[in-house]
């Protein structure tokens, strides 16, 4: 259901159906919002007291993006922490080289030598492959900002062992954009595909 639930979670309040070509059989499909929404929210709240950030770039195809990583990295800069060098880290644990590496580091300053926060400055991260294995390995960090896809933190996102934020939670986190909540759907009970379907409701088949 991955790209179902894509839609879905895009367009809470449109109902969504899925059709099974060989049971002849469609099914109305239903994504629970406010779960998600919560969880979310706790781990953006978590971040909040974060001392040290990860920031990673993810290489896999054409998935990381060098300008979000940028305004990410100034956005912590605002609040008082400064680019670090980027470590490279390949599926297999070796490094990362090339455009992305170079892709990493030109909107910083170079390293960590300006830095505002001392040890504290973030640490940019190559990886092919975001899991939370992989970043459990990771020492010295206190939350990550994934730039990579945005299902990884919302699918996997109890699975992470610290807060694991989309670039959007991370500028929330950060006071940068106002939160979501703030909106007064807390919850997503107002979408029309949350929750578990209401009793009664039948799966249609074709003929």
């Amino acid at each position: 259901r991955f790209h179902l639930e894509a839609i879905m979670i895009a367009n809470p309040g449109v109902p969504a159906y899925r059709y099974d070509p060989y049971a002849r059989v469609l099914t109305r499909e239903r994504y629970d919002h406010g779960s998600m929404r919560r969880v979310r929210r706790c781990m953006v709240e978590r971040a909040r007291s974060a001392a040290r950030w990860g920031l990673v770039l993810g290489t896999l195809g054409r998935q990381g993006n060098p300008a979000l990583l940028a305004r990410v990295e100034a956005a912590l800069c605002a609040a008082g922490g400064a680019p670090a060098a980027a470590v490279g880290l390949s599926a297999r644990g070796g490094s990362a080289k090339g455009s992305a590496t170079r892709a990493a580091t030109e909107g910083g300053d170079g390293g960590s030598g300006g830095s505002v926060c001392g040890a504290n400055a973030p640490v940019t991260l190559l990886m092919s492959e975001v899991s939370p294995a992989r970043l459990a390995g990771v020492a010295n960090v206190d939350a990550f900002v994934q730039v990579a896809c945005p299902r990884l933190s919302i699918d996997w996102g109890e699975g992470f062992q610290r807060p694991t934020l989309t670039p959007f939670e991370a500028l929330v986190a950060l006071g940068a954009v106002p939160p979501w909540w703030e909106e007064g759907d807390e919850d997503g009970s107002g979408g029309d595909n949350d929750k578990a379907a209401p009793e009664g409701e039948v799966t249609l088949r074709g003929r």
